[in-house]
């Protein structure tokens, strides 16, 4: 496998689990303004496991 392969495997498996984790279903909810927040407090939020307060 080359460096770029790695690379690339290293991020369609980082959206994969990024799709796949609380965050995604959050933004999805909306009866919720997730959806309009700024993305540096959803990647924040995702980095700590929780919606940040």
């Amino acid at each position: 496998m080359t460096d770029k392969e790695r690379n690339d495997y290293f991020y369609v498996c980082e959206l994969i689990n990024i799709f796949n984790s609380f965050i995604s279903d959050e933004i999805s909810n909306f009866n919720s303004d997730l959806y309009y927040q700024n993305p540096d407090y959803l990647e924040w939020s995702y980095r700590e496991g929780k919606l940040l307060d």
